[in-house]
């Protein structure tokens, strides 16, 4: 009978992980980035790691088996961890961000396949689930008669007079305009109140329909590196994500074109637009780059709005921001968030 022993780490608000885990998974030929919630390990009985996994919110992610162990079963032990610690966070739906060649040994567990690439394939479980989404898109389609749409996808951290621009250029040129605001909350401005902000200043654009971006969107299952500080261009991995958009997302709403705003500033960002510029037209998808609003000779940026923040200059933003988002700013809402910015220098 084979001796394990199973240890579990938190991980939480981690930058970088334990040595003895990023070995492993670097060993493995795996790419883990933070964040991660927890992760368990196993070692067998010469303390040795022979496998691991790791989860984040619903997503399960960096499962390795040390190969003299495959057979044993361990990757159902550390599904069953996983599952059970998602289930009692409070989700009904799982997702599994891992290699292609592992979707037979997840199918065994109910997991079917939302879109792979060469590289990564995305797996989920549970209800509601990505068909339930797309159904969701297919009826926002009906009720609003879209033939021939555009789209944004936004995170507005916060919102600034360059986002509104975008939107507005994009809008002159559409028959109807998709506004997707990241559902992610990894940044310094929640969702709820971004989301509320970006309608708000776009109300009195009637072709303008703005919708949550959802899990399947620009998020830690899809584009994980999206929400990594100085990631080098070469290191970002955005295929996935693209492929989901333009495979599934876009024809839900008869999506034609993406419109984008140029990328001075972040790597990040810039590498997903090379990529989309490179990919999207495979899927029938125009994509299309406007050159950022400038604000005293400098293109206008979220981050700029928040360094002004963190430096105490909250007027000297009316300039460069929608009312919308300068309302909130002075708000009793916006104490934490500001306290936040003040205290910390995290990308988003």
């Amino acid at each position: 009978m084979l001796f394990i022993e199973k240890n579990v780490v938190n991980l939480q608000s981690k930058d970088t992980f334990p040595d003895i885990l990023q070995n492993f998974w670097n060993k493995n030929n795996l790419d883990i980035k933070p964040p991660l919630d927890k992760a368990m390990y196993i070692t067998n009985d010469r303390s040795q790691i022979i496998a691991i996994a790791g989860y984040f919110r619903n997503i399960v992610k960096g499962i390795a088996i040390d190969p003299e162990y495959h057979g044993e079963n361990l990757t159902g032990t550390l599904l069953t961890w996983a599952l059970e610690e998602i289930k009692q966070n409070g989700y009904t739906t799982t997702l599994i961000y891992t290699k292609p060649e592992n979707i037979g040994i997840f199918s065994d567990f109910g997991f079917s396949v939302i879109e792979s690439t060469n590289n990564v394939v995305l797996l989920e479980r549970g209800k509601p689930d990505f068909r339930d989404y797309l159904r969701t898109l297919e009826k926002i389609k009906a009720q609003n008669n879209i033939n021939k749409a555009s789209s944004i996808v936004v995170n507005c951290n916060p919102m600034t007079n360059g986002h509104l621009y975008l939107i507005e250029k994009a809008s002159s040129e559409s028959e109807h305009l998709i506004v997707f605001v990241l559902e992610e909350d990894l940044s310094y401005f929640p969702f709820k109140f971004r989301f509320k902000i970006v309608k708000e200043a776009v109300s009195s654009l009637k072709n303008v329909i703005v919708l949550p971006s959802s899990c399947y969107l620009i998020s830690t299952a899809t584009f994980p590196d999206y929400f990594l500080k100085g990631l080098p261009k070469e290191k970002v991995h955005s295929e996935l994500d693209i492929a989901i958009f333009g495979k599934h997302i876009a024809p839900s709403l008869n999506i034609i074109r993406r419109f984008v705003g140029s990328e001075p500033y972040c790597t990040v960002t810039s590498a997903y637009n090379e990529s989309m510029a490179a990919l999207l037209p495979r899927y029938g998808i125009e994509f299309t780059i406007i050159e950022r609003k400038e604000h005293k000779g400098k293109a206008i940026s979220a981050s700029q709005v928040r360094e002004l923040i963190r430096i105490g200059k909250i007027d000297e933003i009316k300039e460069i921001v929608p009312p919308a988002t300068f309302n909130f700013l002075i708000s009793d809402e916006a104490k934490d968030i500001i306290k936040s910015i003040q205290t910390s220098n995290k990308r988003h």
